[in-house]
């Protein structure tokens, strides 16, 4: 194996990435891949030396890699922003891309004849329909050629089982899922329901590669300077249009503290929210008002992420207080934001959702509450009382917060990934 390995050390992977694009979130995918080009072009051997690295980005972001001497590969890049269009539409952008990026890799094949490895990862049906024509051409074209690619198909969520569609919806698609199931190399499972559902479905175990939802580079940083202030400083980081009950029940729990508790603590709210949810916004602005927090609560909207990172790490405590009987929540690990705040060293108050209990200990991760504004003024004023107790928590969570860091697991996955591109 070494040998075959040493034979390809000149190499080239391209990475290709269609995913549906959000001006405020960052992508895993595109955060994956960047650490990916890092450990390609440094000085870390994974499976062969990669030549040169290109990546495929989404339409929010453009980047290309290149190592050592050779032209930037700019026009394998896809600019698309994708909301849910019509699928025959996509077929047809699809299959415009597929001959753009073909004309591109021929044009690189030929200059360096040297092996080309092509990673396709599509999430969800549609961004994963987007890459179909290219990956069918790209097939028929490594008879001929020296071209291995890999299909990926990144489950993030089980979305016939989560959301609601019409029957129209949730007739096409059945039928994408079933092409996906046949057709995918490779899927990225996000958690361990995910997994049993593709197994169920009849994937092979070996094609099923576990990718738990992880904190970018942003979040790897030590507690901030200013975590030791006078007052106790909570922080929730979510999307209005989803947790808008949960910031309700919050506020419910912080209104029934007294005033000398109010002013002792500090709640940092910062919100994901799109132009369809400005109601909710003023709902919640609303309830602030009502319920008389406007001194205790800062919303914050839209941040951008270096920034989320900073107001996490300078917090004493994150929230996750998600519905347990959500039907997106059931199917959970843990959700990106309890990754974000273990993985910059911050415990978390979390409600007992999905799978998070096989995932987070009570008193060692964080503190475990009912969906219940008793309980969560409850662990407040427990928090207030006992000054030692946060101080245990972060000391505990400092220890295994790199289990929850992307750089973390980002070689690993690298490594089983080419592995299946080998094999091919």
């Amino acid at each position: 194996m070494n040998s075959a390995l040493n034979n390809k050390a000149k190499a080239i992977v391209v990475c290709l990435v269609a995913e549906y694009s959000n001006v405020f979130t960052s992508s895993r995918r595109l955060e994956l891949l960047k650490e990916w080009i890092n450990l390609l072009k440094g000085k870390a051997y994974i499976l062969f030396k990669a030549r040169h690295v290109g990546l495929l980005c989404n339409g929010t972001t453009s980047t290309y890699v290149s190592k050592n001497e050779g032209p930037p590969y700019s026009d394998l890049r896809i600019f698309m922003r994708l909301h849910r269009p019509a699928l025959i539409y996509i077929l047809m952008l699809g299959i415009y891309h597929a001959i753009a990026s073909l004309r591109s890799l021929m044009r690189i094949y030929k200059n360096i004849w040297k092996h080309i490895y092509i990673i396709l990862y599509g999430t969800e049906y549609i961004p994963w329909l987007y890459l179909v024509p290219l990956y069918i051409t790209l097939k028929g074209l490594s008879s001929i050629a020296k071209i291995k690619t890999i299909l990926i198909h990144d489950y993030v969520d089980l979305y016939l089982m989560a959301y609601r569609y019409s029957k129209i919806e949730r007739f096409l698609y059945n039928i994408l899922e079933s092409i996906s199931l046949k057709m995918s190399s490779l899927f990225y499972s996000s958690s361990i329901i995910t997994t049993g559902y593709l197994l169920s479905r009849g994937v092979e175990r070996d094609k099923i590669i576990y990718f738990p939802p992880l904190a970018s580079k942003e979040f790897e940083r030590e507690r901030g300077p200013n975590v030791a202030n006078d007052r106790i400083v909570l922080v929730y980081t979510g999307n209005i249009s989803k947790e808008l009950s949960s910031f309700d029940l919050l506020l419910s729990a912080l209104a029934d503290l007294d005033e000398d508790e109010k002013r002792s603590i500090r709640v940092n709210l910062i919100l994901l929210v799109g132009k369809g949810n400005l109601r909710d916004l003023e709902k919640l602005q609303k309830l602030l008002r009502d319920k008389e927090l406007e001194s205790v609560v800062n919303v914050k909207v839209n941040r951008p992420l270096h920034e989320v990172a900073e107001l996490v790490s300078n917090s004493h405590i994150g929230l996750a207080l998600l519905d347990p009987k959500h039907p997106a929540t059931k199917q959970m690990d843990f959700p990106l934001k309890v990754a974000e705040y273990l993985c910059s060293g911050t415990p978390v108050i979390y409600t007992n959702f999905g799978r998070v209990r096989f995932f987070l200990k009570h008193g060692f991760h964080g503190l475990m509450v009912e969906y219940k504004p008793e309980s969560i003024k409850e662990v407040i004023r427990s928090i207030l009382s006992n000054s030692s107790l946060l101080n245990e928590l972060a000391r505990n969570v400092n220890k295994v917060r790199k289990r929850f860091c992307l750089s973390t697991i980002a070689h690993e996955l690298l490594v089983e990934t080419l592995k299946r591109v080998l094999l091919i």
